[in-house]
């Protein structure tokens, strides 16, 4: 195909550059091209297959937060990448491209998608449009748990990460769609770059590739239906907590360990941990030792005239005196005895000049709403 301009565009019959602002690239050889590509995609040459003085590309280079993106339009090129440090995608636009790599050969035609391991390789393209990225190895890692829910072996994400995959036109719907994804992030991205280059940054588009890298990868070596359970199992993990911490609330009285909160939810142990962490920012055992505080504060502040100091403590779940008041002090920074005769003092809850407090209230976070005075002695209630 031959190589024309025309008022400083490349033309390049039924071919455009990838994105817009790149007519208005400057038109490059094949060695230029070679100068600017070869580290940002970890190459190692790149060779015209057109004589040299009629190869012709218009190239833009950009950065996407972690991704670095490449995108170019040109004649036919041989391209070899060695010791490749990190995998690359490549989203053909128009004309085709041909790769081996190990022991298999892909080709690619208009529209399709190669995602190609860190191992090396060696590509031959006609004249095309093509839009290279290469993913953070991290990040991908990162969204590949995010996508599944969870860890995976890590045997398994390395050969997963390990594999050439070519999303041709004619394959199931669920991968020609998520390379439509991609395309059309790119599409963002084209716009937003004409706007201002750092709003594709701020949005975190490269957070949203690479999710749709590793779901690409995860439907096609696991099938999409593994991962719809993923999903329905973090829903389920929640529902779980939620009926874990009514259950809790409504027996803070019995003895409650671990063990208990495991045989309830059927969560791990280590499920429980992360979630009281990530929710409420202690462990199983101090949110529960917390909730029984609160409402052992409730309680002495609405004791009748049989209760006593330990006879709460008892309905709240505790077994020893000792364990209970310094658990108090440490909290609330008064004696549940003082908090009992203070509160024994005033008139019955509800009435004008009452010092008897509403029962606490809990934050849309599901803890106790903070109150002006842990303690109610200290402002003299």
């Amino acid at each position: 195909m031959r190589a024309e301009t025309r008022s400083g565009q490349l033309r390049l019959a039924g071919l455009r550059h990838p994105f817009p602002w790149g007519s208005r690239a400057a038109i490059v050889s094949s060695e230029h091209l070679a100068e600017r590509v070869r580290g940002v995609l970890d190459l190692t040459s790149i060779v015209s297959r057109v004589p040299i003085l009629q190869s012709a590309h218009q190239l833009t280079l950009d950065r996407m937060g972690r991704l670095e993106v490449a995108a170019w339009l040109g004649t036919g090129l041989e391209i070899e990448a060695a010791t490749p440090a990190s995998p690359t995608l490549y989203l053909l636009q128009g004309g085709r491209m041909e790769v081996h790599q190990g022991l298999r050969t892909l080709q690619a035609e208009a529209n399709e998608l190669l995602f190609l391991p860190a191992a090396p390789y060696r590509a031959t393209t006609t004249s095309c449009a093509v839009v290279a990225i290469r993913p953070d190895p991290a990040a991908l890692g990162a969204a590949l748990k995010s996508v599944l829910g969870r860890s995976l072996p890590k045997g398994e994400q390395e050969r997963m990460l390990g594999q050439a995959l070519i999303v041709h036109a004619h394959d199931a719907p669920t991968q020609r769609g998520i390379a439509g994804a991609l395309a059309s992030l790119l599409q963002i991205f084209e716009h937003l770059h004409g706007v201002d280059p750092q709003l594709a940054e701020i949005l975190e588009l490269d957070d949203q590739i690479h999710r749709l890298i590793a779901t690409l990868l995860l439907a096609e070596h696991r099938g999409l239906k593994q991962l719809l359970p993923a999903q329905a199992r973090r829903l389920a993990g929640e529902d779980a907590f939620e009926n874990l911490l009514e259950f809790l609330r409504t027996h803070l009285a019995n003895s409650l360990s671990l063990c208990e909160m495991e045989r309830q939810s059927g969560l791990s142990r280590r499920a429980l941990q992360y979630l009281f962490q990530h929710r409420f920012g202690c462990t199983p055992m101090q949110w529960l030792r917390r909730e029984r505080l609160e409402l052992a504060r409730y309680q002495l502040e609405q004791a009748g005239p049989d209760d006593s100091v330990w006879s709460i403590a008892l309905r709240c779940g505790y077994r020893s005196p000792s364990h209970f008041s310094a658990d108090f002090q440490r909290r609330f920074h008064c004696k549940p005895s003082e908090l009992l005769r203070k509160g024994a003092a005033f008139s019955p809850a509800g009435e004008p000049g009452s010092g008897k407090r509403k029962k606490p209230h809990r934050n849309g976070q599901g803890g106790w709403a903070p109150e002006e005075d842990e303690c109610p002695l200290l402002n003299g209630r």
